[in-house]
């Protein structure tokens, strides 16, 4: 349950509201597979596709409660939780991706530094940051054929993160408007993700560079500021 705090204005009671309201259809979305589930047990329909589908859902319907969790705490409506490694946060994001990366049967390769990463104190913004870009990385390949390579290294006073894919690649002339408000190659798309994790980034005194070649695949190279 979100704490909402006395002193709450009233942006934040609407935000209340509006996380309240979403979660009762995702809430509605999950017990609706517990029935499905049980339903095709008890009628001994043995479809290990159709089970694997259902769990994909209620997995993802949980997910969905806990970021609209995580948006509240990155937005201060609820007591942020302990500083997290960045390698930890990674590995949360991953986990929110790891049914499209099944689904999409893409190869994941994670190459991580053996020293311990930075700490970040606010794990709520920088895995959605991480998100976004797995996410874009994921649609840019095709289904069976995708390569994602996670690499971690330090250099300098910095910790890297690269995210490479051998997907669709970015053209030249796009690449300035990456993470520009509502610039989008998707059909449809918003185009708020890459501009909503420079922010966050930006925030964390951390930067972030693109190279691409298209057609060929697409790297982005995340590089966090550390004391030594």
């Amino acid at each position: 349950m979100l704490d909402i705090k006395k002193d709450s204005t009233p942006n934040d009671v609407n935000s209340a509201a509006v996380a309240h309201e979403l979660r009762n259809p995702l809430n509605n979305i999950s017990l609706s597979c517990d029935q499905l589930r049980d339903e095709l047990i008890e009628r001994q329909i043995k479809d290990e596709d159709l089970l694997i589908y259902i769990d994909i859902i209620k997995r993802n319907c949980l997910r969905l409660n806990n970021l609209v969790t995580d948006l509240f705490v990155a937005d201060g409506h609820v007591s942020a939780s302990d500083s997290k490694t960045i390698i930890y946060i990674l590995e949360e994001s991953l986990a929110l991706a790891s049914d499209r990366i099944k689904l999409k049967k893409i190869k994941l390769e994670k190459i991580y530094h053996s020293g311990d990463s930075a700490f970040y104190s606010n794990p709520s913004q920088l895995k959605m940051a991480f998100l976004n870009i797995i996410m874009n990385a994921l649609e840019s390949m095709e289904d069976c054929n995708g390569i994602l390579k996670i690499i971690t290294s330090k250099e300098d006073n910095c910790f890297l993160i690269r995210f490479c894919d051998n997907g669709s690649g970015i053209k030249e002339e796009e690449i300035n408007n990456l993470f520009e408000p509502f610039f989008s190659k998707k059909k449809g798309g918003l185009g708020m993700g890459l501009a909503i994790t420079k922010e966050v980034l930006t925030r964390a005194n951390a930067s972030i560079e693109v190279q691409s070649q298209y057609g060929s695949g697409t790297t982005f190279t995340i590089s966090f500021k550390t004391s030594s």
